[in-house]
Order: structure tokens, then sequence, then C-alpha cells
């Protein structure tokens, strides 16, 4: 087992990731965020480049996670992007049945010490294509269900334009 010693303890970093915003915490007391835009991406690694041996322990989010992932390896800060099912789950098991922002960052800080998640890797630049093409591919497959799931139901007028959709 490696022991822990100044030079290779883990500082992990708690961040939940919004459309809009980064909430990150470092210590469990205190909570900061920035924009998820370039611009606060960079001010967060300038940040965590001043820590010793950054983790950031982020969930999955459907995509808002890519860019500030992306940027973190870019700056050689490593990562740990964790499924929300298995965060969730932890949140349960330590009674942390709270959910904001803060709190989430708070959690995914406790979830890397304890749980010591994957690092996570950068995609080659296929199988990062292959990832968009099957996203797009299901999220075309979830309209075509709502269009009929709605057409179903849908009156004269409605059934009309729906139609139009569906033969797209």
């Amino acid at each position: 087992m490696e022991q822990t010693t100044p030079e290779n303890q883990i500082t992990y970093v708690g961040v939940d990731i919004a459309k809009d915003r980064l909430d990150y915490t470092v210590d469990d007391t205190r909570c900061a965020h920035v924009e998820n835009t370039h611009r606060g991406h960079r001010a967060l690694i300038k940040h965590l480049q001043s820590l010793p041996n950054a983790r950031v322990v982020c969930e999955a989010t459907g995509g808002y996670e890519r860019a500030i992932v992306a940027a973190l390896l870019l700056a050689q800060i490593q990562v740990c992007v964790v499924n929300p099912g298995r965060a969730r789950a932890f949140a349960r098991a330590a009674g942390l049945l709270a959910k904001t922002d803060p709190l989430d960052a708070q959690l995914l800080r406790r979830f890397g010490l304890q749980m010591k998640p994957r690092l996570h890797r950068a995609l080659d630049k296929a199988a990062a294509t292959l990832r968009e093409l099957l996203d797009y591919r299901r999220q075309i497959s979830d309209q075509l269900v709502a269009t009929g799931n709605r057409y179903e139901l849908a009156g004269r007028i409605l059934r009309e334009r729906l139609e139009i959709l569906r033969a797209l």
C-alpha cells in the first residue's frame, strides 16, 4: 500500500456542475463558484493549480461537464467523473438528503475522499466523435417517442403538424 506523504497527498475538490455555474469546495466548509464558461474555467484552474495535488470529483451531467473536464485535463489536473447514481447512493448512505449546489459540491468531495474513484482519461478523437453521434441519436430517438406520444392524444390540427415531424 502506498504511504501518504505531503508530496503525494491528494487535495480532493468537489465540483457541482450546472449549465451556467460551477460550485466547488476544497475543505467542506467554504464553497465558491465560477461561471461555466471558458473564463470561469480558467479562474477555477488557476485556483486549483495553487493547491497541492488537486483532484477534481464531479458528476457526469449529460454534457455540461465536458468542457470543464477537457480544460482540467489539458491543464494536467486530475479529474474523476462519477455516475450521478453512485453519488446519490453515497449521499443517502451518509444521511445527506438535502440537495443544493454547494452541498452537492461537498458531497462530491467526500465521495472522492472515501471512495477513491478512478481517474478520467481524455477520449481520443474517434471516441469523442462516436460519443457525440450516439448522444445525438439518443436525443432524436427520444424526440420521436415524444412526438408519437403526443400524436396519440392530439386533435386534428395538432396531428397534421405532428405528422410533418414524424415524416422527417
